[in-house]
């Protein structure tokens, strides 16, 4: 998914600090404590609690969300050069290069 999400916020729930796309969108980790940044976004009417991760750092099971519409799972992952071929359930294969970041979901968005 190309970021940003129009309803993005950055933070990072260690240090308890919001963050502008700018200061987090090199690595996604906080400036501060090197955690990873806490992302809220909607889907659908639903406010998501998620972070970015590299395609190939995803595993089997992981939610994750594409274009920011729909919640999928992956069933299924297989390094392609410098590609990454993700099964995910209820939609097909994608395959995105290595590099990429996606959006990876944590749950709901509590404040």
């Amino acid at each position: 998914m190309k970021y940003p999400h129009v309803s993005e916020k950055y933070r990072c729930r260690d240090c308890i600090q919001d963050f502008h796309l700018t200061e987090v969108n090199q690595n996604w980790v906080c400036p501060n404590c090197s955690k990873p940044i806490s992302i809220k976004f909607e889907i659908n009417g639903f406010t998501h609690n998620c972070h970015r991760l590299l395609a190939s750092e995803l595993e089997v099971e992981t939610p994750i969300s594409l274009r920011g519409d729909y919640v999928r799972f992956v069933l299924a992952i297989k390094e392609e050069g410098a590609n990454m071929r993700i099964a995910l359930k209820e939609y097909g294969v994608i395959i995105i290069p290595k590099d990429e970041y996606v959006f990876v979901i944590n749950g709901g968005w509590y404040e």
